[in-house]
């Protein structure tokens, strides 16, 4: 499991960016091209979200991937990221009203 921390700062505009990325990962459980959350702490001084934990990331895993990506993988990480982009568009959890 990983643990995702952000803080929680005396910006209130920040505070809302936080709890917006919070809502979108809650409530993202039924899509499969989205890192699945398992629960979240909420403190006075930070959120923690327990989350999927991944094997690496797009930017460390391109580093090590000498002559960049074949273009059939690149292909399929497109359409993953564009169902769930789609994904949270539909479900009206990431749209541009809520866009701070």
């Amino acid at each position: 499991m990983a643990v995702k921390e952000m803080a929680m700062t005396s910006s209130v505009e920040e505070n809302k960016r936080v709890l917006m990325d919070l809502e979108v990962v809650l409530g993202s459980h039924d899509c499969p091209h989205i890192v699945r959350c398992y629960g979240c702490f909420i403190t006075d001084f930070e959120v923690l979200i327990c989350m999927e934990l991944m094997a690496t990331c797009l930017d460390k895993l391109s580093k090590r991937v000498k002559g960049g990506f074949p273009e059939d993988i690149l292909g399929k990480m497109a359409v993953s990221i564009i169902k769930a982009l789609d994904y949270l568009k539909n479900t009206q959890l990431c749209n541009a009203e809520k866009a701070y």
